[in-house]
């Protein structure tokens, strides 16, 4: 599942299944948490074999195959892909049960999806912005540079532009500790049990999103005259851009 979101939740919380034997430190989300130290420790008492959570973050987005290469260097299985599409930051999740690379390609797939429907999305909220009539002039140059930028973006994550500033992955503790020292990381956060209520569970930090925010207007649709903007609006309220499998059209083309 992928979704793109404004705001990040700082903690992943997975349930995790004790026995009866194992004594879960206690704490809950708004404790300080365990150092990295002090969490691997923790993981040390149980069996071994036992799934050790972890996150990575990158110091800038990479490229798909690099992250695999790093995951499969320490033989740990991704769950969680955090992404940064265009000014868009999201995440994509597996369940931890399902931990596997094959969630790389899914979290690209997805996201190129998504960004290809909020794409064709645009010609509708063109039409209702006329329809209406009376809208702000840049509330219209707000449309044309969302549309630009999904449509330059698009194709570039298409043909495998780098997105991936982190990652959530699962593995055995020896694992975990070897990547610790992997080149391509600047985080590593691996999670730490409690109880939160009552109820057993691991928090997973995420990590840190890259510098950036919502891109501003296009600096070409913020210097087009009303009757051009206006001209380019109606195109695209008209036609879109032809089909929403395509992400090239004349519409998004600068004048």
């Amino acid at each position: 599942m992928s979704r793109f979101v404004s705001t990040r939740v700082p903690l992943v919380v997975f349930a995790l299944l004790t026995s009866a034997c194992e004594q879960t430190p206690q704490g809950g989300a708004s404790a300080p948490p365990p150092t990295v130290q002090e969490r691997l420790e923790d993981w040390g008492t149980l069996p071994e074999g036992t799934s050790v959570p972890v996150a990575f973050g990158f110091a800038q987005p990479l490229p798909d195959s690099v992250v695999a290469g790093m995951l499969e260097r320490h033989n740990l299985r991704p769950y969680s892909v955090y992404l940064k599409a265009g000014d868009l930051l999201g995440t994509h999740d597996r369940e931890r049960s399902r931990a596997s690379l094959e969630v790389l390609a899914e979290a690209r797939e997805q996201t190129v999806q998504q960004m290809r429907t909020s794409l064709c999305a645009q010609q509708g909220r063109a039409r209702a912005m006329i329809e209406q009539t009376g809208s702000p002039l840049d509330e219209y140059r707000q449309v044309l540079s969302r549309f630009l930028l999904m449509q330059e973006t698009l194709p570039k994550l298409e043909l495998g532009e780098p997105m991936v500033y982190g990652v959530a992955a699962v593995g055995t503790l020896p694992d975990v500790q070897a990547a610790q020292s992997d080149p391509e990381l600047i985080s590593y956060e691996p999670g730490w049990r409690t109880s939160i209520e009552r109820v057993d569970t691991v928090l997973v930090p995420e990590p840190v999103a890259p510098p950036g925010g919502p891109a501003g207007l296009d600096p070409v649709i913020a210097a087009l005259p009303e009757e051009q903007l206006m001209k380019r609006v109606r195109e695209l309220a008209e036609t879109g851009m032809g089909s929403c499998e395509d992400a090239s059209g004349s519409v998004g083309e600068r004048p």
